[in-house]
């Protein structure tokens, strides 16, 4: 009897595994665009990037809206230096609204090269790695431009960043920035979505 309920048990599990395997890959799927004449924009890494000047907390202002972050506000992400070498990661964002309930996503990421990172989040039961290049950041490190995109065959994904070390920029900056990601980079600005920073949000300590 013991053995058959066992057995039950284990069927059960599969069937979860099997479950979470088809949804982590439907959200990826989500996310995605056809890949179909698509390709990865070769944005040259910044030259100023430095590991340890960029740890600590970045907010972000404005990127390409993707699933992992729908409906969030106040959204930061934390990096800090592990004892294994690599760095990191605790993003946080609130729900809803921006005193929403705390949403965060643990991950790391492996320098691959100055400013290029491999970044991993788990979505269990499978973990999906992502390119992570900062292109271009300020040299007293109050703003980042990132680029994370990958052509897969039958889809690709295409995440572009502006982050700050605080909440909010002034408004020139911002515009020089979203100028300078369509005119210097090539890309499709309007496709930015700004993130609600400020005031109003609750951010955990450091």
């Amino acid at each position: 009897l013991d053995r058959e309920t066992e057995r039950e048990r284990e069927g059960e599990r599969m069937k979860v595994v099997v479950f979470l395997a088809v949804a982590s890959l439907a959200l990826l799927l989500a996310c995605s665009l056809p890949t179909h004449g698509f390709q990865c924009k070769d944005v040259p890494a910044a030259s100023n990037w430095d590991a340890s000047s960029y740890l600590g907390r970045w907010y972000e202002i404005a990127k390409y809206n993707f699933i992992f972050e729908y409906d969030l506000d106040c959204v930061n992400a934390n990096y800090s230096l592990r004892a294994d070498g690599k760095i990191g990661i605790t993003n946080e964002g609130n729900k809803g609204s921006p005193t929403g309930p705390l949403e965060t996503a643990v991950g790391e990421a492996t320098i691959k090269e100055p400013a290029l990172l491999e970044v991993t989040f788990a979505v269990e039961p499978i973990k999906i790695p992502a390119p992570y290049k900062v292109f271009s950041i300020a040299d007293d490190y109050s703003w980042a431009l990132v680029y994370s995109c990958s052509n897969y065959v039958f889809y690709h994904t295409e995440i572009v960043w502006i982050l700050s070390r605080t909440p909010e920029l002034p408004e020139d900056t911002v515009t020089h920035l979203v100028y300078d990601l369509h005119h210097t980079y090539g890309f499709d600005t309007s496709k930015l979505s700004y993130t609600v920073q400020g005031s109003q949000c609750r951010y955990a300590p450091e």
